[in-house]
C-alpha cells in the first residue's frame, strides 16, 4: 500500500506481503530454462502483523532497511495506513467469483476463439 500522507514530503509504502522472490534477487527468474521459484501457492510471507514500512523519497529502490517498527514514525503511519486500508475495505465491494460454479469452471471448445489463418 502507498500513500502520500499529510507528513511533509514523505511517501510512505507499506508492505502486508512479499513474495518470496528467486533466490539471491528481487525478483523471479526469466529467461530460457529458467524455473520461477516465487510462483505457486504458499509461498508469500504474511506480513501483516508486523508491516514492512518504507519512505519512498529516502529509498525509492526500497534496498535499504525499512523504517524500524520500534521508531515513532512507523507506530503513527502504520496506525494511518492500516485505518485507511480499513476504510477502503468497508467502502469497496468485491464481485462474486466467476469460478464459483461448475458450469464456470469447464473448459468450452465453442467458446474459444477461432484462428482462420493458422
Amino acid at each position: 500500500m502507498r500513500s502520500g500522507l499529510s507528513r511533509g514530503d514523505h511517501v510512505y509504502k507499506m508492505h502486508l506481503a512479499r513474495p518470496k522472490w528467486f533466490p539471491g534477487s528481487t525478483q523471479c527468474g526469466w529467461g530460457r530454462g529458467v524455473i520461477c521459484s516465487c510462483s505457486g501457492y504458499g509461498l508469500v510471507t504474511d506480513l501483516s502483523s508486523r508491516p514492512e514500512l518504507y519512505d519512498l523519497n529516502k529509498d525509492p529502490y526500497e534496498d535499504k532497511q525499512p523504517i524500524s517498527p520500534e521508531s515513532e514514525e512507523y507506530k503513527v503511519v502504520v496506525k494511518q495506513m492500516r485505518e485507511y486500508l480499513e476504510q477502503w475495505k468497508a467502502r469497496v465491494k468485491y464481485p462474486p467469483s466467476q469460478l464459483s460454479t461448475l458450469a464456470n469452471i469447464i473448459w468450452r471448445p465453442w467458446y474459444q476463439p477461432v484462428c482462420h489463418n493458422c
